[in-house]
């Protein structure tokens, strides 16, 4: 990791109302594989719900442990809830609000159980969240017993359901439905409108999700690649617009050089059978290239969105 990445510094767009949950400053994290994590700059605030996005050993499943203290950094500081994460109590940790992907609680236990500890503990339930997971439903059962899509309601309900001030969730929507997926979707947006000090930090690969976050963090390799307000990361990724070309293999290489000297595209990404175009909303119509060749292309036109982030890191990250 050079210098020059490590002091590069990367923000979010900061509400008016101005809570800091969550700053990273100076951190470096390597682990006995050799992976290195470096965050010169991160804060993660109130009323900002950030999608955490990136491949495979990237570090997003890293970022998440070293902000709850399950790690800890080679250098930097890690500030949680306004204290440095190693030294905060279990009060301050009570308003948080986690999910793994790996549950991490004994199949013995039954879901009555759980929810009459959960209670012990917490002042004040949100029963709304109670409501939208169905979480009457799945009293009675163990834990070994539930499906991986009733596990996941349950430990999306254990993570929201006492309001916490800064939700950490890890795919939270891989074992839903599309029913439960859009209620998950519309619970943390109703939260977000409701309680203007919620901030979230979740690691997803779900479109649907993305498309609720107000902001974009994107890792890849151990560094962070982009940072905003969603739009933005979109458009400094991607641009405005996206054509596919589908065609014969030799027209398509032979179309290659001439399409990147186009002003309006911003990147060409080759891919099996196709080239795929990033640029300008006018970059469909300012390629007579492909209007000279309509007849033996395929293409498609779309407007950039979650879904190009998504298929970039599939494809190459």
């Amino acid at each position: 990791m050079t210098e020059h990445n490590l002091n590069r510094q990367v923000s979010a767009q900061k509400t008016p109302i101005d809570y800091n949950w969550v700053q990273v400053s100076e951190m470096i994290y390597r682990n006995r594989a050799g992976f290195e994590l470096a965050i010169p700059d991160l804060s993660l605030a109130s009323r900002r719900v950030v999608a955490v996005l990136g491949g495979n050993g990237s570090g997003k499943t890293t970022l998440m442990r070293l902000i709850l203290g399950i790690i800890r950094p080679e250098t930097g500081k890690i500030v949680v809830l306004g204290k440095h994460v190693q030294n905060l109590e279990i009060k301050s940790r009570n308003q948080l609000g986690v999910q793994w992907q790996n549950k991490g609680i004994d199949n013995g236990y039954d879901v009555k159980d759980i929810l009459g500890f959960y209670k012990s503990v917490y002042d004040s339930i949100d029963h709304t969240v109670y409501d939208t997971f169905n979480v009457k439903e799945l009293i009675g059962k163990r834990l070994s017993a539930l499906s991986s899509g009733e596990m996941q309601r349950l430990l999306i309900y254990l993570a929201l359901a006492h309001s916490p001030k800064f939700a950490i969730m890890d795919e939270p929507t891989s074992n839903l439905d599309a029913k439960y997926t859009e209620k998950f979707t519309g619970c943390i947006e109703k939260i977000r409108d409701d309680r203007p000090e919620f901030g979230a930090f979740i690691i997803t690969h779900a479109r649907e999700v993305v498309d609720v976050c107000d902001d974009i963090l994107l890792l890849m390799n151990g560094e962070i690649i982009a940072f905003g307000r969603r739009e933005d990361v979109i458009l400094k990724l991607f641009g405005e617009r996206g054509v596919r070309l589908e065609g014969d293999k030799t027209l398509l290489s032979k179309l290659l050089p001439q399409l990147k000297l186009c002003k309006e595209i911003k990147s060409v990404v080759e891919r099996k059978g196709s080239l795929v175009l990033y640029g300008t909303k006018k970059l469909n119509e300012s390629l007579p290239i492909l209007q000279e060749n309509k007849n033996h292309l395929k293409f498609a036109t779309w407007q950039c969105s979650a879904e190009d982030v998504l298929e970039k890191i599939k494809h190459e990250i």
